[in-house]
């Protein structure tokens, strides 16, 4: 299925999915290049399988996808998240690089094969499901650059596990962090107390042992 830049400027979503009821029963839909802030996902056909909304103004994730979607391209938006929970189950491939995503789902279409989120904003990458054989983030501030031999088979799942390790290396080094500023606090508090007795009481009174030593 082609789509082309002209020839959806001058008509409505209303005419494209008619269109596509004539033409492939409401199977495949074009929606691309029409200019688009949002889109009543209310008039998309639980038929549709092949979904495309790309080089429009979009600024959130458009919900809800129809129930047996397979193919789903919104590249060249200004989408921000992928939410929890609105990728349908039957969704193989999904396109959408070149917005400003920089939160993703932790749970994953399991049919899911191809993931293209190149050039968006994300800081880190979550776990990808099994079944994923092709997966590009190039252009993201990802603590691994992805390079071009990255995109699949056994270096893409290199890769994967080497962005992982680092996330989580990156994460325990935060906490540890963390947990050393919450002693710092607590022995900087117990050395006032200490200094200084006569604060037992307004202490007791305002709830810090509790904030402390909780």
């Amino acid at each position: 299925m082609e789509y082309g830049r002209d020839r959806n400027l001058h008509k409505t979503v209303q005419q494209q999915i008619d269109e596509s009821k004539i033409n492939s029963n409401g199977k495949h839909i074009d929606l691309s290049h029409m200019g688009l802030t949002e889109v009543d996902m209310s008039m998309i056909p639980p038929t549709c399988v092949t979904l495309c909304i790309q080089c429009n103004r979009l600024t959130s994730f458009p919900t809800p996808l129809p129930p047996h979607l397979r193919l789903l391209f919104i590249e060249q938006n200004n989408i921000t998240s992928i939410p929890e929970g609105v990728l349908p189950p039957t969704l193989e491939y999904l396109c959408a690089p070149y917005n400003e995503i920089a939160s993703l789902p932790t749970t994953w279409p399991p049919a899911l094969q191809s993931l293209y989120l190149a050039f968006n904003k994300l800081p880190v990458l979550p776990p990808l499901p099994t079944s994923i054989q092709n997966v590009s983030v190039m252009g993201n501030p990802l603590l691994i650059p992805q390079t071009d031999r990255d995109l699949s088979g056994q270096p893409l799942a290199d890769y994967l596990g080497r962005l992982q390790a680092e996330q989580d290396r990156v994460e325990e080094e935060a906490s540890r962090r963390r947990c050393e500023e919450r002693f710092r606090l607590y022995a900087d508090e117990l050395l006032a107390l200490a200094l200084h007795p006569d604060r037992i009481d307004r202490w007791a009174q305002e709830g810090a042992f509790h904030s402390v030593f909780g």
